[in-house]
C-alpha cells in the first residue's frame, strides 16, 4: 500500500517550530506539538511539501524535516504536487482562500486549526463544498479539552484575576507547562 502524499501549509510555532525549543519534557501526550512532526510521526503519509510566505523559512524547514519541495505560494504547491491531503497552520486570515484552493484541487483531506474562517458564513460555505465532493475535514481544537486549559478558563471567567479584558495564550514554554 502506498502513502498518501501531504502538503504543510504554514511554517510557524505550530506548523514547524522544532519541539526542542521546549527545552525538555511535555506533560503527556502533548508530542508531537507541530504539525510537520505529527504527519512525520504517522505512518502512511509521504510529506511531500512545506510551503510559507517566508521563503527562507520554507528553505530552512525543508532541510531540517528533509522535505522535497518547497513553495512561497500555496496556489503553486497545489497545482505542482497535487497533494491528497493538505495541513494548514497559517493564520486565520489566510485560512479560507487556502481551503477554497485545497477544495478546487480535489484534495482528499485536510486538518486545519481553528478557527476555519473569520466568519460563520465562510465556514458554512467551506462545510457545504467539502461535503460536496466528499473531502475529510479534520479540525485542530484537541487542546482546548485538556484539563490545564479548562482550568486557566474557569480562573479567567470567575472573577478572581479581575475582569477580563484580553485573553492571549502560548503554547510553548509558559506556566501552563
Amino acid at each position: 500500500m502506498r502513502n498518501l502524499t501531504i502538503a504543510l501549509i504554514g511554517l510557524g510555532r505550530m506548523g514547524a517550530e522544532p519541539s526542542t525549543r521546549f527545552g525538555g519534557s511535555l506533560p503527556l501526550g502533548w508530542l508531537p506539538v507541530t504539525h510537520v512532526e505529527a504527519i512525520q510521526s504517522v505512518p502512511g503519509y509521504e510529506l511531500l511539501a512545506l510551503c510559507d510566505s517566508d521563503i527562507e523559512k520554507t528553505e530552512k524547514f525543508c532541510k531540517v524535516y528533509n522535505v522535497p519541495f518547497s513553495y512561497q505560494s500555496y496556489e503553486t504547491l497545489l497545482k505542482e504536487q497535487k497533494p491528497e491531503v493538505i495541513s494548514i497552520a497559517t493564520r486565520t486570515a489566510i485560512r479560507y482562500p487556502i481551503i477554497q484552493a485545497a477544495i478546487k484541487s480535489d484534495v482528499l483531506g485536510i486538518y486545519a486549526e481553528k478557527p476555519l474562517a473569520n466568519n460563520l458564513q465562510d465556514v458554512i460555505d467551506i462545510i457545504l463544498k467539502l461535503s460536496a465532493k466528499n473531502i475529510k475535514l479534520a479540525y485542530g481544537a484537541t487542546r482546548r479539552a485538556m484539563p490545564i486549559y479548562q482550568k486557566a478558563k474557569e480562573i479567567c471567567w470567575s472573577g478572581e484575576l479581575g475582569a477580563v479584558k484580553h485573553i492571549e495564550v502560548e503554547f510553548g514554554y509558559n506556566m501552563l507547562m
